[in-house]
């Protein structure tokens, strides 16, 4: 008998929309699925947008009231706010006993990820993060080479994450390009994949030293706006990084690469043989 979960999205811009599409495909990607999504509930800053597909995907609840919201009968709590609303969010979810899944980054910074972490070990609820990329097919080889030690040992990797989103100077201020808001550039929204990978893949970090650089340092207030405000986050991030084990590499993100679309390789080098992996 195939179990329908009730899932509670917190958010539906970008990611929101990302994650809704996935609960409803499931049938479609998955035979003989042992889950599928029933999407309960919704809860947003705002009720007067994408109207449409709140409708066609069955929300029974449509709210704005974070208690309305908690009060549904949920299985999982999705999560995919603003970086600055994921510590009251989740807490607030962890707290009431729900199984919590959020997107990355966590938090912030490590103060509040570290407080989430500890409420978690006392929460009925199962928790997870989205850091998506170490479940694709070719990251998963990757993972089973090296357990069988088939390159030997790693000595240096390379990885980056390369975007061209933010390269057109017009594009307005969002709470992404604020660090009370998001608190990081480039390197929080997409770094945050490849220290997961390296970690995943090569062991835990001893030392990391790193540059950043803001290649726009104003935007528009808002779209069309003459009005500039000051970004204060980064557009590029490189991170020299050693690992306990010994192992060395660098990390390097952007999202000022022009005609790049997503460009995303991990490369690791090892005594008897080396890995690429390619996104594209």
């Amino acid at each position: 008998m195939v179990k329908a979960l009730n899932i509670g999205l917190i958010g539906l811009g970008y990611i929101g929309k990302i994650h809704l599409t996935a609960y409803q495909d499931i049938p479609l990607c998955i035979n003989k699925p042992q889950a599928v999504a029933n999407m309960t509930a919704v809860l947003r800053s705002r009720l007067d947008t994408e109207e449409e597909a709140m409708r066609a995907s069955g929300f029974s609840i449509k709210t704005t009231n974070p208690e309305e919201f908690f009060a549904a009968p949920l299985d999982i709590v999705d999560v995919c706010s603003p970086n600055h609303l994921h510590l009251d969010q989740v807490s607030q979810a962890l707290k009431l006993g729900f199984n919590v899944y959020c997107e990355k980054p966590l938090t912030r910074n490590y103060q509040e990820a570290k407080s989430l972490a500890e409420l978690a070990k006392t929460s009925l609820g199962k928790t997870h993060t989205a850091y998506v990329l170490r479940y694709l097919p070719g990251i998963r080889q990757m993972k089973a080479i090296i357990q069988a030690d088939a390159i030997g040992e790693v000595y240096h990797f390379r990885s980056h994450m390369f975007h061209g989103s933010y390269v057109d100077i017009n594009r307005p201020m969002s709470w992404r390009l604020r660090k009370s808001t998001s608190g990081g550039g480039a390197f929080m929204d997409l770094g945050a994949h490849l220290i997961d990978i390296t970690r995943y893949l090569m062991g835990e970090v001893d030392w990391v030293r790193s540059e950043m650089h803001t290649c726009i340092k104003e935007r528009p207030a808002s779209a069309g706006s003459s009005q500039r405000e000051p970004v204060d986050v980064d557009d590029w991030a490189l991170c020299t990084i050693q690992l306990k084990n010994g192992a060395a590499g660098v990390v390097e993100v952007t999202r000022m690469a022009a005609g790049a679309g997503e460009a995303t390789t991990v490369e690791i080098f090892g005594s008897k043989g080396a890995l690429l992996f390619d996104f594209r």
